[in-house]
């Protein structure tokens, strides 16, 4: 049977059809499905802020924004957060999907010179995905979530020099590690270190140790109650005593108080922790406060930092000679591209330090240093007004901005490494719970378990609309 023009061409007609209803009812479908994860996510993670923090469906909400790598969905004008500073800039960006909200931040750094280098993001970035891993250990870090750059010289200088933006895909674009050629990155980020930014967890209303113990006036001056201060600093260092465990081996090298961020899930209800320690014993108290880690462009991480330094040390980029006038300077591994951090100066080896001649503080993040982020506890401690720190040993801490890293203590009445640290305050946090109602409350947000790096922790949550 032969099959006529017309017939051919009403079959393929009817085929296009077939196609073209299928496309509008996957549509459909696509958006329905949409519709009903905005109305779950809505009454189980009103807060999306709060539930990512927390661990609660942080997954889903990621996803449920494309990884937030898609910019169709940021309606609002980008908002700069505080004031540009020698460092950098941040923007707030505002993601909204079905009438659902979350909000990430975007930071970029500055255009740096010879007199006034800044940590370079990339490194800072390679740390952060790295802390992700260990964010499903402990709860006090903030996690790392993209990688991106501007299209070119004018939309940095735009951004840098603008308290607001809109249609940020016209200025910067997506950075898929997955398909990037790590050593074309890297060499990349000393050629155009400036136009590198990093997206990151935002967090809302929130506030720094610093704001609590350096007030700008009496109507800023912010209080926690000293039990609250003790359950802080014990959540920090018993990540840090862990996290120089084999396992990680990290030190943060700029853990000041401005760098640790005291965020409040909610007004009126507190998290419970559950800390595992020692011997299967569990330490367990209330606090309205999750305290956050940020700032990793300093950090020495165990399986990163070696990798970045040797591949930066092997790039020509990174490593030159300038001669201006008489004078002659040394580029060396990309130390005046942001990675001066990474110097081979081994804060362990004292006539290194000397030979130097740098005051670095005892800063390499090509080292870890068992002492460093003792910087926190001496701040709270000398400047603070907490009466259980008042009682507490000092520590040992060399100068304003570092120390030298001491492994064993030899002085029983002072606080020489991290786990120096995170021993008194155990005893501190045991005599203060040991002191309060065992009864069980009512008023819980969520109970985290933290196992240190046995397993990952757990999060429950107490029939509470986040």
């Amino acid at each position: 049977m032969v099959t006529t023009r017309k017939e051919k061409t009403k079959k393929a007609s009817s085929t296009i059809k077939r196609s073209l209803d299928k496309i509008a009812r996957d549509k459909s479908l696509e958006k329905l499905k949409t519709k009903i994860q905005s109305r779950y996510l809505k009454a189980i993670c009103s807060d999306s802020g709060a539930c990512i923090s927390l661990g609660k469906e942080r997954t889903k909400i990621k996803n449920f924004f494309n990884g937030y790598t898609d910019f169709s969905l940021v309606n609002k004008e980008c908002q700069r957060i505080g004031e540009k500073s020698s460092n950098g800039f941040i923007f707030e960006i505002p993601f909204e999907k079905e009438g659902y909200h979350s909000y990430s931040i975007i930071k970029s750094t500055s255009f740096g010179d010879r007199n006034s280098i800044v940590d370079n993001l990339i490194y800072e970035w390679f740390v952060g995905m790295h802390l992700n891993i260990i964010g499903n250990f402990f709860p006090c870090l903030i996690e790392t979530y993209n990688l991106f750059r501007y299209k070119d010289q004018d939309s940095y200088r735009t951004a840098s020099n603008s308290q607001s933006i809109t249609n940020l895909d016209e200025f910067i674009e997506f950075i898929d590690y997955r398909d990037v050629n790590i050593d074309h990155l890297i060499e990349d980020s000393c050629l155009h270190q400036e136009q590198f930014c990093i997206m990151i967890q935002h967090l809302n209303n929130v506030k720094s140790i610093n704001d609590i113990i350096y007030p700008k006036n009496e109507n800023d001056k912010y209080k926690i109650d000293d039990d609250e201060m003790i359950f802080t600093l014990f959540n920090v260092y018993y990540f840090l005593h862990y996290a120089n465990s084999p396992i990680h081996r990290f030190t943060h090298y700029d853990l000041h108080g401005g760098n640790v961020l005291l965020y409040k899930p909610h007004d009126n209800k507190k998290i419970k922790y559950v800390f595992l320690i020692e011997d299967g014993e569990e330490v367990t108290f209330e606090s309205s406060f999750l305290p956050k880690i940020i700032d990793y462009g300093r950090c020495y991480v165990r399986t990163q930092s070696e990798d970045i330094r040797r591949r930066i040390c092997e790039i020509p980029t990174c490593n030159y000679t300038i001669k201006e006038g008489e004078n002659t300077y040394e580029v060396n591994c990309g130390d005046m591209h942001g990675y001066a951090w990474l110097n081979n100066i081994n804060p362990n080896n004292s006539f290194q330090q000397e030979r130097s001649g740098e005051e670095n503080d005892f800063i390499s993040s090509l080292y870890p240093n068992i002492s460093h982020d003792l910087r926190l506890y001496n701040i709270v401690q000398r400047f603070g007004n907490n009466r259980h720190l008042k009682t507490m040993k000092p520590c040992v801490y060399s100068n304003q901005y570092g120390t030298a890293p001491i492994h064993k203590n030899m002085d029983p009445t002072v606080i020489a490494n991290v786990s120096d640290c995170y021993y008194d305050l155990l005893n501190k946090v045991k005599e203060i719970t040991g002191m309060q109602s065992k009864s069980i409350s009512s008023n819980l947000i969520a109970t985290i378990n933290v196992y240190n790096n046995e397993k990952p922790m757990s999060t429950t949550y107490h029939h509470y609309q986040m």
